[in-house]
């Protein structure tokens, strides 16, 4: 009886182990594809000149998930201070014409002092095809 209940202790700490042995570990889920991010997508996001010098578009990273493109922008905030601001993407069709969305309407964020943040965007449909992103003071 002695020598029982430390093999139970046991067998309770490896048994859960076996659970783990077949199953994978950070899979992508069916329909979503792998987000890379893309430096020469920065000038789609256009920041007003008075809020530039404050936060700044450092990378773009753009994903399809299932048939809807996602996009997300990765900002920086350059001062000590939040900064408050809007922005709105838009969405545009192969022949580049903008598709209306009830999303068009200017969005109100904010990225604290000296930190990251990021605006994503998701197309209103699978005929989206183009984005453009306006960065705009809070003020305007």
């Amino acid at each position: 009886m002695r020598h029982a209940l430390p093999c139970v202790l046991a067998l309770g700490l490896v048994a859960p182990l076996g659970g783990c042995a077949g199953s994978a570990a950070n899979t992508v889920e069916p329909g979503f594809s792998r987000t890379e991010a893309k430096e020469e997508l920065i000038d789609k996001a256009v920041v007003d000149p008075g809020l530039a010098s404050r936060v700044s578009v450092e990378s773009v990273q753009v994903a399809r998930d299932l048939r809807l493109r996602r996009v997300a922008a990765n900002l920086r905030n350059r001062t000590r201070d939040a900064s408050f601001f809007q922005y709105r993407y838009r969405w545009f069709d192969k022949n580049g014409i903008q598709i209306d969305t009830p999303l068009d309407a200017w969005q109100t964020a904010h990225v604290l002092g000296g930190d990251t943040g990021q605006l994503v965007g998701i197309a209103p449909n699978a005929e989206a095809v183009d984005w453009s992103l306006s960065i705009r003071g809070d003020g305007n």
